[in-house]
């Protein structure tokens, strides 16, 4: 059932006192947004838990792992399962169960203005239209925390299609060995930011 979860912190988590940071993906949960461009965030997520040799447990509006990094629990990772646009009713209970400051958390999201697999760290920006940022920015009154935009650039002018159906359709097969790649990168560079703090792999990964 995964671990016991108290709404707005009226106990304090089994791990509370110990150094933790929190890394979200988003992405909409079910068969039918595996793949998509919307969902990357979700995989990346995915593989950083597959790499660190830890599992999700599913509880109550999210599917969660705690991962132990050198003998002490560090990371905490979680998916939402309240669909991208209600992403920070889950976010918020994570913060409040596990009482975490909003600014040891970074969110992995897609994001349409970068071109397909640029990565950009970031920290206090707005949402630029993300709907799953939106929402947690609401849902926590500020927007004081870490993010990796993972770049799915847009649809051309000549496909002429909605960027609602652009987001939730999956990668061409041409672009999935390229997005794969960029997965495994993504992964990567969460690892070096919990090694090095936000700072850091601004600095190291923001460079055209």
């Amino acid at each position: 059932m995964g671990l016991p979860f108290i709404t707005g912190g009226r106990r304090g988590s089994p791990l509370q006192g110990t150094d933790l940071k929190l890394i979200v993906g988003l992405g909409n949960p079910g068969k039918k947004y595996e793949g998509t461009r919307h969902n990357i965030g979700f995989r990346v997520v995915d593989r950083l838990c597959e790499a660190l040799e830890a599992k999700f447990k599913k509880a109550r509006l999210r599917e969660e792992a705690v991962v132990n990094m050198a003998g002490a629990v560090k990371v905490i990772l979680a998916k939402p399962l309240t669909f991208m646009n209600l992403s920070g009713e889950a976010v918020g209970e994570v913060l409040r169960y596990y009482r975490l400051d909003p600014e040891g958390m970074l969110v992995v999201h897609d994001d349409l203005d970068l071109p397909l697999g640029r990565l950009k760290f970031s920290k206090g920006s707005s949402a630029g239209g993300h709907n799953g940022v939106a929402s947690i920015i609401n849902s926590i009154d500020t927007r004081k925390f870490g993010r990796l935009r993972i770049g799915i650039g847009r649809p051309s002018e000549t496909e002429g299609k909605d960027v609602v159906a652009y987001v939730l359709e999956p990668f061409p097969p041409d672009e999935r060995k390229f997005v794969e790649e960029t997965i495994v990168k993504s992964g990567e560079a969460l690892r070096d930011y919990l090694k090095s703090g936000i700072e850091a792999v601004m600095n190291r990964y923001n460079k055209k």
